[in-house]
């Protein structure tokens, strides 16, 4: 069995896991900036 946590040789499956940790950072940074929104908007009214 192939160990999960060594990185694949080929470019394009390297790209795709490149890819995937930047968008899961991306949709964090993305909900985190929303609720901080959300909590301005609601303690300006």
């Amino acid at each position: 069995m192939k160990n999960p946590f060594i990185p694949s040789q080929s470019k394009i499956c390297r790209a795709a896991d490149t890819a995937l940790l930047f968008s899961v950072v991306l949709i964090a940074l993305a909900a985190a900036v929303s609720s901080f929104v959300k909590y301005l908007a609601g303690v300006a009214l």
